[in-house]
C-alpha cells in the first residue's frame, strides 16, 4: 500500500471515531443534566429558547464549586440564626 491510500484509509477512520466520541459525550453530559435537573431541564429548555441554550445554561448552574457551596451555607445559616433570634426562638442545638 502507498502512502496516499494509508492516508485515505486513516484519516476517515480517525474522523469517525472523533465524531462518535464526541456523540456520546455530548449524550452522555444531556443524560447526566436531566438525571440531576430533572424537569427543569424541559422548563429551561422552553424558557432559554431551545435545548442547546438549556444544557449550557444548566452545565454552568453545575458547575458550582464546593467553596461557593460552603459560603452559601455559612450565609444561610446565619441568617438562619439571625431570624431564630429576633423571633426570640432557642438557637437549636450544637450552634
Amino acid at each position: 500500500m502507498t502512502t496516499g491510500t494509508l492516508l485515505a484509509i486513516i484519516i476517515p477512520v480517525v474522523v469517525v471515531v472523533a465524531l462518535i466520541a464526541l456523540g456520546s459525550s455530548l449524550l452522555m453530559r444531556r443524560r447526566r443534566l436531566r438525571r440531576r435537573f430533572g424537569p427543569e431541564c424541559e422548563r429551561t429548555g422552553e424558557e432559554a429558547g431551545g435545548r442547546r441554550a438549556a444544557e449550557r445554561e444548566l452545565g454552568t448552574r453545575q458547575k458550582a464549586t464546593t467553596e461557593q457551596m460552603r459560603n452559601a451555607m455559612v450565609h444561610y445559616r446565619a441568617l438562619f440564626e439571625e431570624l431564630l433570634s429576633e423571633v426570640g426562638w432557642p438557637r437549636p442545638a450544637g450552634a
